[in-house]
């Protein structure tokens, strides 16, 4: 009898464009592996704009070059037909059209470092389209660094157009995901969509797909983790993407309270980010955060309360058992917790050194549940036996959170998934606050 759990992770090499790289040995292989990647997804978006009806995929993406360009109105025919396309290579003859563009394409934001190798190759651009005697569109594409001026000038010289009039477009592969995606619902005829939904596939894999929201796949992937180790850099990238929505939705006086976002350990069973606080600071609480996290039961916001014994009275911990003690905190931490919602609980860990022997240590300690109770009816009995499990574990570790299980359309509705993050991070933000009263 076969029991293996037969799962929805979508494998990244079946993907028609995706391609095996061999893994790097000195961290020098970096600007390869990158050149490489750059290579690999401008043929990609070549073969996909050629390979399918110039009235769907490309049609769209002349559009949205056309809505770049802002001081003049051109119109890139794409009624004609005659279409060529060129990958790394510089034509022999130039055709005169009547629009020439310099399109670059980058997903780095506006301060990131360019990245180029110290000598620079011959003056080649990416890639070539041409449109009859309607236009030519010489592409420049990088990933996530800026495209390098010098290059481009070079590039411009050598074809004749550094002092002749053409148009630039700066474009970011996000914008070219969300264009060809919004066309991908229109088109019903193979190959076309076939074609177009394979390279939206493979911008996901590669981390160059805007954020729109969680898939089955990123849960059950914790399922297979060893079986299925490449689609771990598309969880890494969705969380972080999202985790930067999210903090960037947080109120200005929250984010210069958690001054920090923190990438923290992907492993078998999860992957979380946190928003900490300065590490400078002195206070007993700067190891109590607010955390987002992701597993194999689905998406969750966290306020966390560590460090120290229930019986250590200046860390986090024995504050909250000393302050317990008092029943007028008592009846406001209550109150405060089933303020939440039903949909929030409390999870109360034994914190252990990663062997699980020994006490929690500095950047690497083992969480392991103990209690878990939901908030929707939280009673004196309930955080009476929160208390005795404080001072019953010898490092305990306190999790208030909200958990969206996989099976949660909110997932998907990236929007209302930020909106609902964020009104609960503030949430969870006064818990912290009251234990520091």
């Amino acid at each position: 009898m076969n029991n293996k759990i037969i799962t929805n992770v979508t494998d990244p090499h079946r993907n028609i464009f995706c391609f095996y790289r061999a893994p790097r040995k000195h961290i020098e292989d970096s600007f390869i592996f990158d050149e490489q990647l750059e290579n690999n997804v401008t043929k990609s978006l070549i073969n996909t704009l050629e390979y399918c009806n110039s009235a769907t995929a490309l049609g769209s993406f002349l559009a949205l070059i056309e809505s770049k360009i802002y001081k003049d109105k051109i119109h890139l025919d794409t009624t004609a037909g005659k279409y060529h396309f060129c990958l790394q290579s510089k034509p022999i003859i130039f055709p005169e059209v009547k629009n020439k563009i310099l399109l670059t394409i980058s997903n780095a934001p506006s301060d990131a470092n360019i990245n180029i190798p110290n000598e620079q190759p011959g003056s080649r651009p990416d890639a070539w389209i041409f449109g009859d005697n309607s236009f030519i569109i010489m592409i420049e594409s990088k990933l996530n660094t800026l495209p390098n001026e010098k290059q481009l000038e070079g590039h411009l010289k050598s074809i004749g157009w550094l002092n002749t009039s053409y148009f630039r477009v700066d474009l970011k592969w996000s914008e070219i995901y969300s264009c060809l995606k919004s066309r991908l619902s229109e088109v019903v005829k193979e190959p076309d969509h076939f074609i177009i939904e394979q390279f939206l596939k493979y911008m996901e894999v590669i981390g160059m797909a805007p954020f729109e929201g969680f898939t089955n796949s990123d849960f059950d992937f914790f399922l297979v983790y060893d079986e299925n180790e490449d689609y771990k850099p598309i969880v890494k990238k969705k969380l972080d993407d999202f985790s930067k929505l999210v903090y960037e939705k947080l109120p200005p006086p929250l984010r210069q309270f958690y001054s920090e976002r923190y990438i923290g350990k992907f492993t078998k069973e999860s992957f979380w980010i946190a928003f900490r606080r300065d590490p400078k600071s002195v206070s007993p609480f700067n190891h109590c955060n607010l955390c987002l996290e992701i597993d194999g039961e689905g998406l969750s916001w966290q306020a966390v309360i560590r460090d120290g014994k229930a019986n250590d009275n200046f860390k986090p911990i024995g504050i909250l058992y000393k302050k317990l003690q008092d029943s007028a905190f008592f009846n406001d931490f209550k109150m405060k917790l089933s303020d939440l919602g039903s949909d929030f609980r409390i999870e109360i860990n034994s914190r252990t050194n990663l062997a699980g022997t020994g006490r929690p240590l500095p950047g690497g300690d083992l969480w392991t549940p103990k209690s878990i109770l939901y908030l929707d009816s939280m009673t004196d009995e309930g955080l009476n036996a929160i208390t005795s499990l404080l001072i019953g574990i010898s490092y305990p570790g306190v999790i208030v959170e909200q958990i969206i299980s996989k099976s949660n359309p909110l997932l998907i509705n990236s929007e209302q998934l930020i909106k609902q993050c964020v009104n609960s991070l503030l949430k969870l933000h006064e818990v912290l606050l009251l234990l520091e009263k």
